[in-house]
């Protein structure tokens, strides 16, 4: 089957659904699919090329430096080109594991399955973080929420955010709805397609719930104390309560507090508590193994459900002791590890601090005794093998 792939961003770029797409290529051309890749076009990047022998790739250059989802949106003329036309029509699916939604209407036209994988949560919010900024809550956003969004999150200001909220407000919703137009779709966690159905009801007979692939991490035992965070400096990923968290920890030994993604040069800042915080650019696969020698423990305190957080699973793939929010597809992860996985109420920052005392006062023999039930369970769980045969299953139901 030859399946081509619209992602907007593709690995290593992006985050975790570009992880989960570049895993599922590789998966497919081991299970005899022709995979081919429509992506974006990143300075130093080739135009055309194979990756891991047999995943063919086209990159093209987008006419705005942009990282919302309506980026497709204006740079429509690579779905309308006649070549990315004529891999369509050469195609026997189309796969689209992004927010390249503008694609399903042309793959339609030319009578072609289509098959969206959600990593996000659009089907039941605008804005596909499902957290209101105007009321502090878990939940739908608005169109004031989608403003502080904007505020707060990218700091724009004056024309831009009028322009921002314009967009949403005429186009986000309905580039939401275009998903469920698909001959299938399918949800990461069992949270993620619930939530979907509560809004889309019909669609759930084209629904499917699959795990995503893991990634090959290996088991990294710490070497001192320390916390990871890897959400950058993002406000539903839950770094605001982190920090408020760490102020109300009495730490009885040296603590560090290691947040990558947060600043463009390496820092520190010591707070009163005697905790230090190194803030980190973005790190490298390699500059990653390296601190993981670092940490004891690793947080997602998410304030969104999200679906499926690679951080959660590569940590406890490294062998680390995790403390989370109990939201989205979280608990589904978790669930089996015991007491090397914490899991607290988003923005509860006291019940934060709390779990993370706990697992700091661990002896290093427990920390890894823990951790190493936390990587077992993920490799019991969550096997490639599982992955990539329930989304065959997927693919050749709507061929």
């Amino acid at each position: 089957m030859k399946v081509l792939m619209f992602s907007e961003l593709f690995y290593p770029n992006g985050g975790g659904a570009e992880l989960a797409t570049w895993l599922y290529a590789k998966l497919l051309v081991q299970n005899g699919f022709e995979v081919t890749v429509i992506t974006r076009q990143f300075p130093n990047e080739l135009y055309s090329e194979f990756l891991y022998e047999k995943v063919k790739v086209y990159r093209y250059p987008f006419r705005v430096i942009d990282k919302g989802r309506y980026i497709t949106l204006v740079n429509a003329n690579i779905v309308a080109s006649r070549f990315v036309n004529k891999i369509i029509a050469e195609s026997d699916l189309i796969y689209i594991p992004g927010c390249w939604y503008t694609a399903v209407p042309i793959a339609k036209a030319h009578k072609k399955a289509v098959v969206v994988h959600m990593h996000n949560n659009f089907l039941a919010c605008p804005t596909s973080l499902m957290y209101n900024f105007d009321k502090r809550r878990i939940g739908s956003s608005t169109g004031r929420s989608f403003m502080l969004h904007e505020m707060i999150q990218k700091g724009s200001r004056g024309a831009s955010l009028f322009a921002s909220c314009f967009v949403n407000e005429v186009f986000g919703q309905h580039l939401g709805r275009l998903p469920v137009s698909a001959d299938a779709l399918v949800f990461v966690s069992k949270a993620q397609m619930e939530m979907a159905l509560t809004h889309y009801p019909w669609i759930k007979g084209k629904s499917h719930m699959v795990y995503n692939p893991i990634p090959n991490c290996p088991l990294i035992e710490s070497e001192s104390i320390g916390i990871g965070y890897f959400g950058g400096k993002n406000y539903v990923k839950g770094y605001s309560s982190l920090v408020e968290a760490v102020i109300k920890l009495h730490p009885k030994s040296n603590t560090q507090l290691h947040m990558a993604m947060t600043s463009p040069l390496i820092r520190k800042r010591v707070l009163e508590n005697g905790v230090e915080i190194i803030f980190y650019p973005k790190l490298t696969r390699e500059e990653i193994l390296k601190l993981m020698r670092n940490l004891s423990v690793v947080v997602v305190p998410s304030l969104s459900p999200e679906p499926f957080p690679y951080a959660l699973i590569e940590a406890m793939l490294y062998g680390k002791v995790v403390v989370a929010s109990n939201i989205g597809g979280i608990p589904e992860i978790v669930d089996g590890a015991g007491a090397g996985a914490k899991l607290v109420k988003p923005e509860a920052t006291d019940e934060f601090a709390e779990a993370l005392s706990f697992t700091l006062e661990l002896d290093s023999e427990d920390a890894h005794r823990l951790g190493n039930k936390n990587r077992e369970l993920v490799l019991h769980k969550f096997t490639n093998k599982t992955a990539v045969k329930s989304l065959i299953k997927v693919l050749d139901s709507v061929d």
